[in-house]
């Protein structure tokens, strides 16, 4: 090597030792700043070896990162499956320009949105021991990522979204800005809302629509934002239907409009130019709104808003345009579950009080049964029927195999069993005592951690009502209530085939539920659909077999 060659080779050994030590420096100031938000060194340890070593594989199961696709998967997916995908990726290249998403976009974004059971909660229920763990369908997994994509360019390249719904208003929204919005307003008690969401959820997923939830609703303190590098909350200051009425075309003005346009054009309709629709009548979709021609006609409008508490997710599967994808996605018929598992995950600070109770009493136990009693009369109720009510527990807890006559555990010789109990009265609590005191031979232990007496209102009690829901889905057996929205959480989160109570004296004391899913109260059964011959007034449930009647309450659920 000449003078020249080793001049040469010294100088970009410099060179290369200065590049080191600057991103050496940028590294450190980068873990100084996040040491001085969490405080945590073991924390930053795991956080820098998820995000700056090569991806692992328990990380790429929950997630499927954007700059590490799962390559080739899609191949195996259904036609029906990989159509839907197609047209999420194509409503994502609708999205305005925005820069792009990298590991260190996704790392700041998830020190900034801390989320431990989205990796910790379905560990636990991998762990249980007497129930078989569900897990999500990858064709499920490709589509909420490819989902979660088109939420982030949205949403990044859309600005103010009141801004930008009212100059969608005012017609000066030429902006190339292609996403269409679903806004969800839910009311009424925590599962009624959270079921309303979920609802909502795999709507917009279907539709390819960018789902934005009310604050007021509440879920955003409760749960973690589910789509990384994006926000599923609507502003607080965003026109809602319930503020702004007149801004939103009514469900009577919309379905008006259409019949008139069909009346002139016949089936060649031209729909008039909403801005925004609203498709509900306060308690849950228009009985219009599963018909394959008012679905074709919302498409084309880019504001739509859905606001109610009922569970209507089953008859998705009624509405014609979306039926084949998601029986191919679901073809063991539990969405709920799996979108519970993968959208609704509790904040830390949920989630810090669940491990509370699953690491300290809950540990005590080998066998774990969960029973909720919710009286919908109120207290009036719980009087008349409290006694009769903790019979046809006990009654069902021996008849369901849940411990033997003898009261001893059902699975082991000497094992121990938990009764975690939920609900707003005691009296279920004092009795079960009463037949089990404390330090009894058969080892059944009886556990509740609230009894409020009155349903109240507000976020700290709806943290209290999660923490309950998600302690019940994990224990190994579940007996619920009818027409409990609650009860339909806990044992759709467990993935749990439940027990319903029987409270009326004509009937045993419990009836083993005929599916995971929850039942969708008041649904229509006939389709209402004077555009579409094809399907108008026939009756439902005979051209969707996966719906059947409720077993607690009229309505449909999704059976496998």
């Amino acid at each position: 090597m000449d003078m020249h060659d080793s001049g040469r080779a010294s100088g970009m050994k410099c060179y290369e030792l200065i590049i080191n030590r600057a991103v050496l420096s940028l590294l450190l100031l980068y873990f100084g700043f996040m040491f001085s938000r969490t405080g945590d060194l073991d924390e930053m340890i795991q956080h820098f070896r998820k995000y700056l070593s090569p991806a692992s594989a328990e990380a790429d199961a929950h997630r499927v990162k954007d700059d590490y696709p799962l390559k080739n998967l899609d191949l195996a997916l259904d036609p029906e499956v990989h159509q839907l995908l197609d047209m999420l990726k194509n409503a994502s290249r609708e999205a305005p320009p925005s820069k792009g998403y990298t590991r260190l976009d996704r790392a700041l974004w998830d020190s900034e949105n801390s989320c431990k059971s989205r990796v910790e909660l379905p560990e636990r229920y991998e762990r249980r021991k007497h129930v078989e763990n569900i897990e999500a369908p990858m064709g499920f997994k490709i589509l909420m990522e490819q989902y979660e994509k088109l939420h982030r360019n949205c949403i990044r390249g859309s600005g103010n979204l009141t801004s930008l719904f009212f100059r969608h208003q005012s017609g000066d929204d030429d902006d190339g800005n292609g996403c269409k919005f679903l806004v969800a307003e839910a009311g009424n008690g925590l599962g009624n809302r959270v079921l309303w969401m979920v609802s909502t959820l795999l709507y917009a997923v279907l539709a390819g629509r960018v789902i934005l939830i009310d604050p007021r609703s509440l879920i955003p303190s409760l749960m973690c934002e589910p789509f990384s590098g994006s926000s599923w909350v609507a502003p607080s200051e965003f026109p809602f239907a319930d503020l702004r009425p007149d801004l939103w075309v009514s469900p009577d003005e919309f379905v008006a409009g259409i019949d008139a346009a069909a009346a002139k054009n016949g089936s060649n309709i031209t729909l008039p130019s909403f801005k925004a629709v609203r498709g509900d009548d306060s308690w849950g979709p228009t009985s219009r709104f599963y018909c394959p021609m008012e679905q074709h006609l919302y498409s084309r409008v880019k504001w739509v808003t859905l606001g109610g508490c009922l569970y209507f997710l089953p008859e998705l599967f009624a509405i014609p345009t979306f039926k084949l994808a998601l029986e191919a996605t679901f073809k063991n018929r539990v969405p709920l579950t799996h979108l519970l598992r993968s959208a609704m995950l509790p904040r830390d600070s949920v989630w810090n009080k669940v491990k509370d109770v699953l690491d300290g009493p809950f540990t005590q136990a080998d066998e774990l049964i969960g029973v909720h009693v919710r009286y919908r009369g109120g207290y009036v109720q719980y009087q008349n029927l409290n006694a009769h009510v903790n019979h046809k527990v006990h009654q069902c807890l021996l008849a369901g195999g849940l411990l033997r006559p003898g009261h001893h555990p059902l699975t082991f010789t000497n094992s121990s069993t938990l009764i975690f109990i939920s609900s707003l009265y005691p009296g279920l609590h004092d009795e079960l005592v009463k037949l089990y005191p404390r330090g009894n031979e058969d080892r059944v232990n009886i556990l509740q951690l609230s009894s409020e007496g009155e349903q109240y209102s507000g976020l700290q009690i709806d943290e209290g009502a999660l923490v309950e829901i998600l302690s019940l889905s994990l224990c190994d057996a579940v007996l619920i209530s009818p027409m409990s929205t609650y009860s339909t959480l806990a044992h759709a989160y467990g993935g749990m085939t439940p027990w319903i109570i029987n409270f009326q004296d004509d009937q045993g004391p419990c009836t083993r539920a005929q599916a995971l899913d929850g039942c969708y109260q008041g649904a229509g059964v006939f389709y209402v659909c004077p555009l579409d011959p094809a399907v108008d007034k026939q009756p439902i449930m005979k051209l969707v077999p996966s719906l059947k009647p409720c077993q607690d309450s009229s309505g449909v659920q999704l059976v496998h």
